[in-house]
């Protein structure tokens, strides 16, 4: 019994587990990543906005800095991780173009392209 007992004490908790295996690396990486807002343009014009919305507004603003200022295809994949639904990124694109902090290329049946606007680096 004690033998039981001494092994116990090397058993790894559930939640550490379950961590690691259920997080998958390109997920655990991002989470370290990071955005700078603009406050004289993205902030002030994103006050009163929706949480989505602004949650849509800091990852395309992260997209545009880790991709050079290109267009973004914004996809559902990631968004989804983020608990961004895809009606919710439909209504936070309408809202950033509304305004005028996003211009946004509508194809249907496919992602939407995506310009964040009044941002410099």
């Amino acid at each position: 019994m004690s033998t039981a007992r001494n092994m116990d004490s090397f058993a790894v908790p559930p939640e550490m587990l379950r961590e690691r295996r259920l997080t998958p690396k390109k997920i655990r990486k991002r989470r370290e990543q990071f955005a700078i807002v603009p406050m004289g343009t993205w902030y002030e014009r994103l006050q009163g906005a929706s949480g989505a919305t602004w949650q849509l507004a800091v990852y395309l603003i992260h997209l545009h800095w880790k991709g050079d200022g290109k267009p973004i295809k914004l996809t559902n994949g990631m968004l989804g991780e983020d608990g961004i639904s895809r009606w919710s990124k439909y209504h936070g694109l309408r809202e950033l173009e509304h305004r005028g902090l996003a211009s946004v290329e509508w194809r249907p049946k496919k992602s939407p392209i995506v310009t964040p606007l009044l941002l410099s680096y």
